[in-house]
């Protein structure tokens, strides 16, 4: 028979009540009577009954994370700060995994509302609301994380992308680049949407023109850039310098001018965004766009919490996004004459 809180009471010699407020932390108790009821717990190996808990004070103390791609460094980067900051609050994380796919994300939502987690943090992949609709028609607060929404009907953090790949454009002009290309993430995405903005925006305030056959792909992983990448590297002519979405996918871009005998960065620059671990102990090393992702996952995080904890509805929604550097490595340099 497991052991109940009615077991705890009589051995701790005290109220029901009391073994209670002592599991649940209230200050209404005496520091001997607390210490009696934390050694029955031990002696008795009590183990609260979560559920029950519950239902009793409508908090499950369980937070939902909703990542496209837990592979990518980024997102484990993510929920590390996301489980310890949680940890610290007494929230425990539960972690869906969508692969970038709708069908698997609508399901682990419809999963997390059945399972009354007290609040959602979500990286979506749709720009619309129809994932999160669950959510919200159950008053579970939401908070997006990189993935842009089409309105801000919910708190958003994320990064300033478009000036980011801006950012990356005009170092390679700066360098003497003319020709340059883009290989982008996939196209229905927001966060795609926004950085191929700034790269193009930048190239029109130079007066460059964008040839649109070096502006190709269409994912985020590592594999589809490489395929890519062989493509453009086998045509004819070629761009001198490619920005790339990621650094996942530059990486892809980067691996793929080996197999062509290619020289990064004496025949190819190539400028990442995202900064990941990876990025600086390659044989060369790359130039990329970074952001605070810990200070960023935090801020997302926090603001759920307090989202979650506020006794009134909070109206305002708060759009954040970090700000971004260059870190220039030995993966960009002036073109060859």
């Amino acid at each position: 028979m497991p052991v109940t809180l009615k077991d705890v009471a009589a051995l701790a010699d005290v109220s029901i009540q009391t073994v209670s407020n002592v599991l649940n932390r209230r200050v209404n108790v005496r520091p001997q009577t607390r210490i009696k009821v934390l050694t029955a717990c031990e002696e008795l190996n009590y183990r609260p009954n979560a559920a029950a808990r519950s239902l009793v004070t409508q908090k499950s103390k369980v937070l939902g994370l909703v990542i496209p791609d837990i592979t990518n460094p980024i997102f484990g980067d993510i929920f590390s700060t996301i489980t310890s900051v949680s940890e610290r609050y007494g929230y425990s994380v539960m972690v869906g995994n969508t692969g970038r796919e709708t069908i698997p994300e609508h399901r682990i939502i419809n999963l997390l509302v059945e399972q009354r987690v007290d609040g959602v943090l979500v990286n979506s992949s749709t720009s619309d609301n129809s994932s999160i609709e669950p959510l919200l028609m159950a008053k579970i607060p939401v908070v997006r994380l990189l993935s842009y929404p089409n309105d801000l009907n919910t708190d958003f953090f994320g990064t300033d992308d478009c000036n980011g790949t801006r950012m990356a454009t005009e170092h390679l002009i700066g360098l003497g680049h003319r020709e340059l290309g883009y290989i982008r993430g996939r196209r229905d995405a927001n966060l795609s949407i926004q950085r191929e903005q700034g790269f193009r925006d930048a190239m029109r305030t130079a007066g460059l023109p964008v040839n649109e056959d070096w502006v190709v792909g269409g994912g985020f992983s590592h594999e589809i850039a490489y395929k890519e990448a062989h493509r453009l590297l086998e045509a004819e002519s070629r761009p001198t310098g490619f920005i790339c979405h990621s650094d996942m996918v530059a990486l892809g871009l980067l691996d793929a001018t080996y197999d062509h005998s290619l020289k990064v960065p004496d025949d190819i620059s190539i400028v990442g965004f995202d900064d990941i671990f990876a990025a600086s102990i390659r044989p060369v090393g790359l130039t990329t766009i970074k952001f605070n992702i810990e200070v960023l996952a935090e801020s997302a995080i926090l603001r759920l919490i307090h989202r979650m904890n506020s006794k009134t509805e909070i109206v305002d929604r708060k759009f954040y996004q970090e700000a971004c550097g260059l870190i220039v490595r030995s993966s960009s340099a002036p073109p060859r004459k």
